[in-house]
């Protein structure tokens, strides 16, 4: 059962609230402790108050202790060693994923970790490096979404006072992470039903200039670059528009494109 201060004044569980020390030195005056030795009695009204601050790293380690920072230093480091998968080479995600992940572990090991919820992310950072290497349509990606979720709701155990990871950076993640693999498994598909625009497809259709006579071999400029090619219906002249209808090894085969290169031109 979780209760705020002024009810637990009012059931007697707290003596009484203070919002300030202050406020608390001038309501515990004159109150009596007993001791083993004997009564005392607190005279704490207008007390001087030394204030020692935390040092930085302390400050630093107990921000860390929380359910919610963990559970964001796990997805920032999963989400850095797969960008670092996908790219080799690219350093800055797998450092920073580096990183977080060393920080996520100190964040875990002052909590009460819930092997479940750990196993659950782990196995959605598995489900999207392998979405990325399989062509599975994003089932993988979509089974690592409820992973996700599920994962970071149940990571740390919550107990009675239901301190947890927030539930909003549950939400938050598991749909930004739906949204980035929605668009990546768009594009890959758009990708795969693309005409293809390289290799020897990409230079069929290709207009370019005889460099020299063909007759029926000679050279031909098309694309940038000078080709051996091969008139395939009869001699054409140096400087003659040519076409792309084929291509064996290194060698084109073209035919006369009379008029295709003024045509090229004039566009």
């Amino acid at each position: 059962m979780n209760i705020n201060a002024e009810e637990a004044v009012s059931m007697h569980v707290a003596d009484l609230e203070a919002t300030d020390p202050d406020k608390l030195m001038n309501e515990i005056d004159g109150r009596t402790l007993a001791r083993t030795t004997g009564s005392v009695v607190l005279h704490t009204a207008g007390a001087h108050i030394d204030d020692f601050p935390m040092p930085f790293w302390q400050v630093f380690l107990n921000a860390l202790i929380d359910p919610t920072i963990a559970a964001l230093l796990i997805i920032v480091a999963g989400y850095g060693i797969i960008t670092e998968l996908s790219h080799p080479g690219a350093i800055l995600p797998g450092v920073v994923g580096g990183l977080a992940a060393v920080l996520a572990i100190v964040s875990l090991a002052n909590l009460p970790v819930n092997i479940a919820g750990a196993l659950m992310i782990l196995l959605a950072m598995v489900l999207f490096i392998a979405d990325l290497k399989v062509p599975t349509h994003g089932i993988l990606s979509v089974g690592g979404v409820f992973a996700l979720l599920f994962g970071t709701a149940f990571l740390v155990n919550t107990g009675p006072i239901g301190l947890g990871v927030s539930p909003i950076l549950s939400v938050a993640v598991t749909a930004g992470t739906l949204f980035f693999f929605t668009q990546f498994i768009r594009k890959v598909l758009a990708a795969r039903h693309a005409p293809v625009f390289a290799g020897a497809e990409s230079m069929l259709g290709a207009i370019g200039q005889a460099r020299e006579e063909l007759s029926p071999e000679g050279l031909v400029f098309v694309s940038g670059a000078l080709w051996k090619a091969v008139a395939a219906d009869g001699p054409i002249h140096a400087g003659s528009p040519v076409r792309v209808i084929g291509r064996q090894g290194l060698q084109l085969q073209v035919t006369a494109e009379d008029g295709a290169l003024k045509e090229k031109e004039e566009r």
